[in-house]
Parts: structure tokens; C-alpha cells; sequence
């Protein structure tokens, strides 16, 4: 029921109609629907979201989980070709009294490869069942959506256009 309510809102009904792939990534998991004719066709989920993103950058950067969300948050970047190489950002490192520094671009990296092998999965399960290029393309909501550069890395990945989906309200169900 999830894929369709929100098919009825960040589709219109043509686009629902002439067919789009809708994927939704949530923090703990990630779905794929493929809309056509009006109907979800096929649907799939991947249990991997934003928060594999975030504990990608605690583990790999040895910095707390709340650290590693507030980095993906102000400097993240979904698409490395975005990122700025040469800002720096101080990082509280456990086990260090003194900040590290990485480069936003470091950070963009562990963010991409994550994103990309989500993006690989569920382009793997639409590719089965034919759905790998719809008429509309692809649109992508859920709050990891909100990471700058994510409809680029899709874009490659699936290889059609991308755009992204951001609801005017929050925490409808």
C-alpha cells in the first residue's frame, strides 16, 4: 500500500499511467515500485537506507553515529563529482583529544559507494522483470532523497532521467 499512496502523490496521473519507476529511501530500508497502466506492477525492497549511509561514515571516519549523521547532513554529498575537494571538515575522532580533518570530497566517496550499491540492487530487481526503462523515468522521495547530488549517481546507475520527490509536509503515514 506504501508504493501506491505515495504514487498517487508524486505522480501525476499520467505519469502513473505511461509508467515510472518510484523508489523510496527511508533510513532502514529502500523500495523500488514500478508503476504502470495506474497499477504497481512489481515492488521490492532492499533493507538498506540512509542509516547504512551513516554508520559507512561513523566506521569508516572512527566517529560517533551522531557525528556521522550531522556530517551527512551539512556536508554529505551523494555524487563524488559534487563535493567540494578542498574543503576540510574537523571531525571529533573516538580515542583522539585533537579534531581530524577530511576533505568533503572523502566524505562524498563513502557516501557514493553506499548509495551506488543500493542503486546496483535495485536496478538488478527492475531489470528482471524488464521495468529498467520506463517512459517517465525515475523519481526518488524518502529522506536520503534529500542528499544533494542523489538524481546524478541515479542517473548513472540506471542510466534514465532522475527527479526528485520532497513532500510540502512531513510525517504523513
Amino acid at each position: 500500500l506504501q508504493p501506491y499512496a505515495l504514487s498517487q502523490v508524486a505522480l501525476s496521473e499520467d505519469e502513473r499511467n505511461f509508467g515510472a519507476l518510484l523508489v523510496d529511501m527511508g533510513g532502514g530500508q529502500t523500495s523500488v515500485a514500478v508503476i504502470h497502466e495506474n497499477q504497481i506492477k512489481h515492488a521490492h525492497v532492499i533493507p538498506e537506507g540512509g542509516e547504512f549511509v551513516t554508520k559507512d561514515i561513523s566506521i569508516v571516519l572512527n566517529t560517533s553515529i551522531k557525528n556521522a549523521e550531522k556530517l551527512k547532513r551539512d556536508v554529505g554529498h551523494a555524487f563524488y563529482g559534487n563535493a567540494n575537494p578542498e574543503r576540510t571538515v574537523s571531525v571529533e575522532v573516538v580515542g583522539q583529544k585533537d579534531l581530524a580533518k577530511f576533505k568533503e570530497s572523502y566524505i562524498a566517496e563513502i557516501i557514493e559507494a553506499r548509495l551506488e550499491q543500493i542503486f546496483e540492487q535495485l536496478k538488478f530487481s527492475i531489470a528482471n522483470v524488464g521495468a529498467d526503462q520506463m517512459p517517465v523515468g525515475m523519481i526518488i522521495s524518502g529522506g536520503t532523497a534529500s542528499l544533494p547530488g542523489i538524481h546524478r549517481l541515479a542517473e548513472d546507475v540506471f542510466n534514465v532521467p532522475v527527479s526528485v520527490y520532497i513532500p510540502d509536509y512531513m510525517s504523513v503515514r
